[in-house]
């Protein structure tokens, strides 16, 4: 019958008749009991109709479970806000059997929401029934009913009003979330169908909701982090004094917890506004904290098991619903004022002594058997490195560096410290790194993520003391020696932690890594060890060099390349090539291929650091794009340090450090375009971004013409609102920076890890990958370490006057600027070279002359005996000024007879950057 309700007719009877049940069921409330001479027969009529209710309970609430869904699906206009009400009545007279109301009413797809929404009045009804009981058996509910179940239960929990969450409802919802999550897996298996909110698990063979339904489904789930409820499952976190540091509290009696919880209203809890750009303030609150381990509250105090128990629920959630529903959960999490500093306030007086040491402790005794009772305190520090994160990742570099948000500098100190230490001692002690799976494979995970956010944020401006980031727990020769020696722990630390070891240690390792590459290389079947030689003109330099090395195979590219260089008459250069002359020919490609006038590369605006045009898109540009970045390889391989800076968001693309799914590319912004992350900023924290007239695309002027770029699918005809000005920030940041120059920067990292694998670069950040290239540029020169590494020639020596003169000059009368000035002249690059100057090829050399470079031919006995005992020939031209041979490192210095002239001589050639030439 109820399949054949097609009209307002049919529909109205089922009304009349669900209305007059719900009148004759409720027997204490007739209108007959107002007679006086009816008053004694009340009792056993009320008996009489309950007893007859209980046995036509599951009929009723069968016929109720048809016309709901029937409503639902088919006929959700047929039936009025009375009929509902009527049903939500019998419902609750019926829910007393706990295991009909569960088998036949939750497990109807978002039934609580939509009978609510469309008869508000019935609200107070669902309010009433009580939630399913602890001792209930789910097993036999998988998928959609498993799922309906729970977010029907969910919601009627989100109906009532200052409730006080006690341990056994906590408990209830993990238990529901516990048996959804044994029948999902996130992996794609055989046996597993995709579900749009579970992702992938068990086909239970269930007639699937429809979109209307998973929508209700959603909904009802977003009760999770909604106000209301974030305050009931955190009320103790929310509400809790502090500890004074080294107090801890008397231990109170569970009656005495749970009457000051009831005492103090939910209501007391405060919330921030609802716009985007008060997420961050509201996150972080004002509670004043020391931010140190102090402990106090034991782990069987109530508020320590229940905010551990809610944050594994929540916990729970985000590992069972699909990827949204976790991000939304973060997001409403830091949307509640102070959530985030009262939860790191808690870890920090979690357990005798704070929570790293709870931690720790849970490490050293992780069984398989303690795993179940020990992942709700895990789960504390799991859900408040995800929730921070997710903050730290959105949050702009004016709002963590000046406004300090979502922490103050000195707290993320703090934070950094405590988890560098933390995740630090899981992998050496292999908590974490096997096969096996266990509770701190996650916890690992999610530190890590909020590890290398704060690392990543010091990079880019340092907010930490020197060696902050070091570990001081092992020594690093230990780790770099297990490294040697293949053995996991130190090889899973290079990996995700290098910072931990010193950069140079780090260098050392890679430049091993490198050599043993070259042997590799140089028993391939290719004779990568054979040289290979190429010959170049001055005035087709980069056609010569493309045409030449970009065919060769990356076991040649590794080989030695010898150069011969023709002049502009087409003769052959004097000159032997003992990776000189290369490095020359290195130099001046690089010159001309990243001089912003060539058209491949172009600067930014702040710094002048250089990235790849997005208009150099032709296939003869991809090409010469794929061939630089052989060259770049090259000289890392080799060692050779090239002056050239790229901007950090391209190095990204080379060290791959993009594809980690937190990086956000507003980071690197305001060093890109200074104005651009000024308007963006503005967007975000605007009073109505709608005001603005913003589209989801991207208009900028190419040689006159404009032309438009969609940030997604749609862009064009997607306005900017306030709830989606976050999403249209990171857009145009991530276009600009990435999609923009996608295939020219694919096609340069393509050529570069022809030389350098991927996998080395993981040790390095862009900064120090900047350093690989171009040297150490964090310091001034170590004279000191150049003095013990220099070669002298021409009768030059250590001892003897014109040198004593020179250092005493660069290190006393030169300002750091000429010193950098001085070591380009000579080297070509202002920086020294990683590891010191003992890994400078060819090795600084100093040649004494007493010719014109016109009429130089070299050492001779007599010249090298003159230069030794420091007599000049009368020829010799006192006003003639240093010169260099930056392709041998060499520097050529006449015999002054004067300090001060040589100072003058000296100070002038490096200002002029005379004498680049081949000797």
């Amino acid at each position: 019958m109820l399949s054949r309700i097609s009209t307002s007719r049919q529909s109205s009877r089922v009304s009349a008749a669900l209305s007059l049940l719900a009148v004759l069921s409720d027997g204490s409330n007739w209108l007959l009991w107002g007679l006086k001479k009816f008053e004694k027969v009340k009792p056993a009529v009320v008996a009489m109709i309950d007893r007859n209710l209980a046995q036509v309970r599951e009929e009723i609430l069968d016929a109720i479970k048809s016309i709901l869904i029937l409503w639902q699906t088919r006929a959700s206009g047929l039936f009025s806000n009375a009929t509902l009400n009527a049903a939500s009545v019998l419902i609750r007279r019926c829910a007393k059997d706990k295991v009909l109301y569960l088998e036949k009413i939750l497990t109807i797809p978002g039934v609580t929401l939509s009978v609510t929404r469309k008869s508000p009045e019935s609200s107070v009804h669902w309010d009433e029934i009580w939630l399913p009981d602890l001792s209930t058996d789910f097993s036999k509910y998988s998928g959609t009913s498993a799922l309906s179940i729970y977010a029907n239960s969910l919601y009627i929990l989100s109906l009532k009003k200052d409730y006080t969450i006690q341990q056994p409802i906590l408990e209830l919802f993990i238990r529901m979330l516990e048996h959804i999550q044994e029948n999902t897996d996130h992996s794609k298996a055989s046996n597993m169908s995709w579900h749009p909110i579970l992702g992938y698990c068990v086909d239970s063979n269930e007639t699937q909701p429809d979109s209307e339904q998973l929508a209700l489904i959603q909904e009802q789930l977003g009760c999770m982090w909604k106000k209301n409820l974030v305050a009931m499952f955190f009320f103790d976190v929310l509400n809790m004094e502090r500890l004074e540091n080294g107090m801890t509290f008397k231990e109170p009696s569970s009656a005495d917890i749970m009457a000051q919880r009831t005492k103090e209203k939910i209501s007391k809890t405060s919330f921030g506004k609802t716009s985007v750009g008060s997420f961050i303030q509201r996150a972080i609150g004002g509670i004043p904290t020391s931010m140190k381990q102090v402990g106090g509250r034991h782990l069987n105090y109530p508020e320590v098991v229940m905010t551990t128990k809610a944050c594994y629920l929540y916990t729970l959630c985000m590992s069972v619903f699909v990827e949204k529903i976790k991000l939304d959960i973060l997001t409403g999490l830091f949307g509640v004022e102070t959530f985030l500093k009262r939860l790191w306030v808690f870890i920090c007086e979690m357990g005798p002594s704070g929570g790293l040491n709870v931690f720790e402790k849970i490490a050293e005794e992780d069984t398989p058997e303690l795993r179940q009772a020990n992942a709700p305190y895990l789960a504390v520090l799991s859900l408040f490195c995800q929730c921070s994160a997710l903050l730290l990742s959105i949050a702009d570099e004016d709002e963590f560096f000046e406004k300090q948000h979502p922490f103050s500098l000195e707290e993320s100190k703090t934070i950094s410290l405590f988890l560098k230490n933390f995740l630090f001692k899981l992998v050496w002690k292999g908590v974490v790194g096997g096969t096996e799976r266990n509770n701190f494979t996650a916890i690992h995970r999610h530190g890590l993520d909020l590890l290398v956010l704060f690392y990543d944020k010091d990079t880019r401006r340092s907010f930490t003391d020197k060696g902050h980031w070091l570990i001081k727990l092992v020594k690093p020769a230990t780790i770099m020696g297990e490294f040697d020696k293949g053995k996991p722990r130190a090889r899973l630390i290079l990996e995700q932690m290098p910072f931990l070891i010193p950069f140079d240690n780090r260098v050392s390792c890679f430049r091993k890594l490198i050599q043993a590459d070259q042997k590799g290389a140089n028993r391939g079947y290719d004779a990568g060890n054979i040289p290979h030689h190429i010959v170049i003109k001055r005035t087709r330099l980069i056609e010569d060099g493309f045409n030449q090395l970009s065919r060769l195979r990356a076991n040649q590219l590794k080989s030695t390349v010898r150069v011969k260089f023709y002049n502009d008459l087409g003769l052959a250069e004097a000159g032997i090539d003992q990776d000189g002359v290369f490095k020359e020919f290195l130099e001046e490609t690089v010159a001309k291929i990243f001089d912003v006038q060539f058209n491949l590369f172009q600067a930014t605006k702040l710094g002048n650091s250089l990235y790849p045009s997005h208009m150099a898109s032709s296939s003869s540009d991809l090409e010469l794009f794929n061939y630089i970045g052989k060259l770049l390889g090259k000289a890392v391989y080799e060692g050779i340090v090239l002056d050239v800076h790229f901007a950090p968001f391209f190095l990204r693309h080379l060290s791959h450090h993009s594809a980690n799914a937190l990086y956000s590319s507003i980071d690197d912004l305001p060093a890109f375009d200074p104005e651009l992350a000024k308007n963006l900023a503005y967007v975000k924290h605007c009073e109505d971004a709608a005001d603005l007239g913003l589209n989801f695309e991207w208009t900028e002027d190419i040689l006159g013409q404009m032309k438009s770029y969609e940030l997604r699918t749609g862009g064009r005809d997607i306005a900017v609102t306030n709830q989606n000005r976050i999403s249209y920030i990171h857009s145009v940041a991530h276009f600009r920076l990435f999609r923009q120059i996608k295939a020219q920067s694919a096609a340069f990292s393509s050529g570069f890890h022809q030389l350098i694998n991927r996998d080395w670069l993981s040790m390095f950040s862009t900064s120090e990958l900047q350093r690989l290239i171009s040297g150490n540029n964090d310091g001034d020169i170590d004279f000191a370490d150049l003095r013990k590494h220099v070669l002298y020639f021409g009768g030059f020596h250590g001892r003897h006057r014109v040198i004593v003169w020179l250092w005493d000059i660069l290190e006393n009368d030169f300002k750091k600027d000429e010193r950098s000035a001085f070591l380009k002249f000579v080297t070509s690059c202002s920086c020294p070279p990683l590891l010191g100057f003992a890994h400078l090829q060819p090795p600084f050399s100093i040649r004494c002359v007493e010719v014109g470079d016109d009429d130089d031919r070299g050492d001779t006995l007599g010249s090298v005996l003159r230069g030794f005992l420091s007599v000049r020939k009368t020829k010799v031209v006192q006003g003639r000024l240093p010169t260099a041979s930056t392709c041998f490192n060499l520097l050529k210095l006449p015999n002054y007879s004067k300090k001060s002239i040589l100072r003058e001589k000296l100070r002038l050639a490096i200002t002029m950057n005379t004498g680049f030439e081949l000797s």
